[in-house]
């Protein structure tokens, strides 16, 4: 008798076991809640530590993007920066060859109308409208051969010029004029010009000139008779 009964009470058990087991798995499925160590315990499309991998991923490729186009931006910068820099450079070196170039010009220009005038003021002197004229009695005095040089021929430089001329014309009131004495006049007169052309840029041009003419005349001076 009480073996059947253990019989019956195994009979049951197997029947309810499976059912509730049944039932334990249909309310698990209802909420789409994974069951086993190999599902986990995530909800939807996959676990958390995938999502979190996921957004690790997303970020270090974020930053790796950033990091190019800092670069790239960078490198951009500086390449139109070295440009600007060489073209500021080549600007300065031509403008400073320009400047260069435009004072040479003008220093020729200089240098051209300087010595038009010298030529123009050796001219006027050479060459007087009506020839040289005698000189004066206050330039020269024929009782005693006595020269009054012009302001220009009074420097020291024509010291020595100055007074072979005036010995030569203290002889000459005595001998009174012959070729010879033309000629060492005539001599002199022409060393004297020859000193006064190289200075001809250190005196002012009215002075020159009124030198340059009084010598003309003191070589008429020295070919003339003596009164």
């Amino acid at each position: 008798m009480r073996s059947r009964f253990v019989v019956i009470a195994l009979l049951v058990a197997g029947v309810v076991c499976p059912l509730s087991t049944s039932g334990y798995d249909r309310w698990y499925a209802g909420r789409r809640v994974g069951v086993g160590y190999g599902g986990g315990y995530g909800m939807g499309g996959g676990s958390i530590y995938s999502q979190a991998e996921n957004a690790r991923a997303n970020t270090l490729r974020a930053q790796g993007e950033y990091n190019m186009d800092t670069t790239a931006a960078m490198s951009n910068y500086e390449d139109a920066r070295s440009k600007y820099i060489d073209n500021q450079q080549k600007w300065i070196q031509v403008y400073g060859e320009k400047q260069r170039a435009l004072a040479a010009q003008h220093e020729a220009e200089r240098e051209a109308t300087h010595a038009e005038r010298e030529r123009a003021r050796e001219f006027q002197a050479a060459n007087p409208p009506a020839g040289p004229p005698r000189l004066t009695a206050s330039q020269l005095d024929s009782y005693t051969g006595r020269i009054q040089w012009p302001t220009a021929l009074n420097e020291v430089a024509f010291e020595g010029q100055r007074k072979s001329l005036e010995a030569l014309f203290a002889l000459r009131v005595h001998t009174s004029t012959n070729p010879d004495l033309a000629s060492k006049v005539d001599k002199a007169v022409r060393e004297m010009k020859e000193s006064l052309r190289a200075k001809i840029r250190e005196i002012p041009s009215q002075d020159y000139i009124e030198a340059r003419r009084f010598l003309d005349s003191l070589a008429v001076e020295g070919r003339s008779a003596v009164g």
